[in-house]
């Protein structure tokens, strides 16, 4: 992947740039000519005249690691046709994104998100589609043409300005109409294709709500109403009664292929791990946890011997076939670890492979070790630390055997379970990005897979991190005292990053005004009054709750009553509960503070009062 940065410059500036432009022309080319040892394809003329003239100077070959999507529209699923219908009912009906998809089948040849209009291509070959607003030329899924194009494709560069090289190489990337959805995420990658469908499907959301010919989408409630709408007065083409029946048949197919259909997890550019990409290397407690680790992670590739030292893993390293992920579980063994040791594992593994390396725990003193361990995470992109030191010493009573290093059976389960939710928590994409969406993966990485007993502050180093950059960003985190052990803020952290509801707690408070927002926002109460008691055989992921008194209000509108919320997780493999919650709760003299973890809540009751349950409509 190319990286580029955008660099905005005033009027006079563009003028100057013009003035120099074959000056730039050439030292591009010749930036790019002294990293010909680097796996980059090159740049054609066309694309180095759009950098030039865009005032995109500096060129970054080492990948697109900073480009993260983080937008509200959600993309799940693996092909093209289910990665656009979970982003289009992140805002639509499944009736009206049907309509909308059996447009786009036809005008953007099955979903490449920067097909361009052949016969206008062929017509106008050196068009200056970022700027030449005249004529019908279309490009995208809806096939943006003159203005709209424009205006669309200056978005997506405004966001990442790397993306626009795929616009620009169409006899690669669309190659008249021989280039699909499918092909396209081939040739390109996962990641460009979520962040070209996410920034696409954000201006199409934008056009409907804000265009007043267009806002009648929202209206239709069938997939004949919806195809039929969007053909007339947003697609517009040609001849609308000859094109209306296949549209409808494409829109129809969508309907009863995906509606009610449950999609893999969320695949902005995700790794989709499974054992078979996975390889452990690890001394006598990964032996011990051999057939745990098996059993949540089939085909994994295990090598593990009693005794290793750190040093014989890197070795073992040498002489292997690394998988692409790749999880390093020594230093048991080796109570001194060095700097230079760790990079060395870094540098054997490889660069190309994501490194999960496993904090140590035992009768030694492994401060040192887990230290270093944290920072090699802090100072590469490609490791992370699965934190096994930290997880164990809440209850080491329960996770470690009398010899004070190895695991008991609840430990063996644990140090499985840590593995498999650190290396399939696919809400990590492959560049490093925190893809919005899927709730659950999130769920694996900010919430601890057991239940831990109050007092408990330690956090999920992902969900600490969050809560760092939620405070730095002004975002509510609840807990003035210990910011992120609060129930209203981790549900609120948990909505918000995983874009389930990305506007959640809009009252940017606590508990009660949490409740008031939900009512205010039209979710549904699911019980059948506030005074009855939930089925919870009806809850799904995502539904929240609120305990304590009912919802009431002071004379001057303050919300008053509930004083917990957690939320509903479902079955999620290697999380031992089916809802996740924190807690700020307690007494000065008696606190019972909780990270989020598996949570322990009943269902149904509280206090005397019934659990109120609301699902995002």
């Amino acid at each position: 992947m190319i990286r580029f940065f955008h660099h905005t410059n005033s009027p006079n500036g563009i003028k100057s740039r013009l003035s120099f432009r074959s000056f730039l022309k050439s030292f591009i080319c010749l930036f790019l000519a002294l990293l010909m040892a680097s796996p980059v394809s090159a740049l054609s003329e066309e694309i180095l005249d759009f950098y030039n003239l865009n005032g995109i100077y500096y060129y970054d070959p080492s990948g697109n690691n900073s480009r993260c999507y983080n937008g509200t529209i959600s993309l799940m699923g693996t092909k093209a046709i289910e990665k656009i219908w979970s982003g289009l009912t992140t805002f639509m009906t499944p009736e009206q994104a049907a309509g909308v998809m059996g447009n786009m089948w036809s005008e953007s040849n099955y979903f490449n998100p920067v097909q361009h209009e052949v016969s206008q291509m062929n017509k106008y070959p050196n068009k200056n589609i970022i700027n030449d607003e005249t004529g019908s030329y279309g490009v995208g899924l809806i096939q943006w043409s003159g203005g709209r194009r424009v205006n669309m494709l200056r978005y997506i560069q405004s966001k990442d300005a790397s993306l626009m090289s795929y616009f620009l190489e169409p006899n690669i990337y669309s190659d008249q109409y021989n280039i699909n959805g499918d092909k396209f995420i081939e040739l390109a990658g996962e990641d460009v294709f979520d962040r070209l469908v996410q920034y696409e499907l954000e201006y199409l959301k934008e056009e409907l709500n804000t265009t007043r010919s267009y806002k009648g989408i929202f209206d239709t409630t069938t997939v004949e109403e919806a195809t039929n709408f969007f053909l007339r007065h947003v697609e517009i083409p040609a001849d609308p009664d000859g094109s209306y029946p296949v549209r409808l048949q494409h829109a129809q197919e969508i309907y009863n292929t995906l509606n009610g259909t449950t999609l893999g997890n969320s695949t902005g550019g995700n790794m989709n791990v499974t054992g078979s990409s996975i390889t452990i290397i690890g001394d006598s407690i990964t032996e011990g946890s051999k057939s745990q680790i098996e059993s949540l992670l089939p085909g994994v590739d295990i090598n593990s011997e009693v005794g290793r030292q750190f040093t014989t893993g890197i070795e073992i390293a040498k002489s292997m076939e690394l998988r692409r992920v790749v999880v390093f579980a020594l230093g048991t063994n080796s109570a001194n670890l060095t700097k230079s040791q760790i990079d060395e594992a870094i540098k054997t593994i490889g660069s190309d492979k994501n490194i999960y390396f496993v904090t140590n725990y035992g009768t030694a003193d492994y401060s040192n070790n887990n230290t270093l361990l944290v920072e090699a995470a802090s100072k590469y992109s490609n490791v992370t630390t699965i934190e096994w030191a930290r997880s164990v010493d809440s209850s080491p009573e329960q996770y470690i055997s009398s010899d004070g290093v190895h695991p008991t059976a609840a430990g063996k389960e644990l140090f499985a379970k840590l593995i498999y939710n650190a290396v399939t928590s696919s809400n990590l994409s492959s560049d490093g990005c925190v893809v919005s969406g899927d709730l659950q993966s999130l769920v694996l990485r900010y919430a601890w897979p057991t239940y831990h007993a109050p007092n408990y502050f330690d956090m999920m180093p992902d969900y600490q991190a969050a809560v760092d950059r939620r405070r730095s960003e002004g975002k509510y985190v609840g807990g003035a005292n210990r910011p992120g052990i609060d129930c209203g803020g981790f549900v609120t952290t948990l909505i918000q990053d995983s874009g389930f509801a990305p506007e959640y707690n809009g009252h940017v408070s606590n508990v009660p005004w949490q409740e008031m927002w939900v009512v205010e926002n039209g979710w549904t109460l699911l019980n059948e009054s506030e005074t009855s008691t939930i089925d919870t055989s009806i809850l799904q992921p995502g539904d929240v709750a609120f305990q304590g008194a009912p919802l009431t209000y002071t004379s001057d509108h303050k919300p008053k009553g509930p004083g917990h919320t957690f939320i509903y997780v479902g079955q999620i493999s290697g999380f031992d509960s089916n809802i996740a919650s924190a807690s700020y709760g307690g007494s000065s003299d008696s606190p019972a503070w909780r990270t989020p973890m598996a949570g322990k809540e009943s269902l149904t009751s509280r206090d005397g009062y019934p659990t109120r349950w609301y699902r995002k409509n």
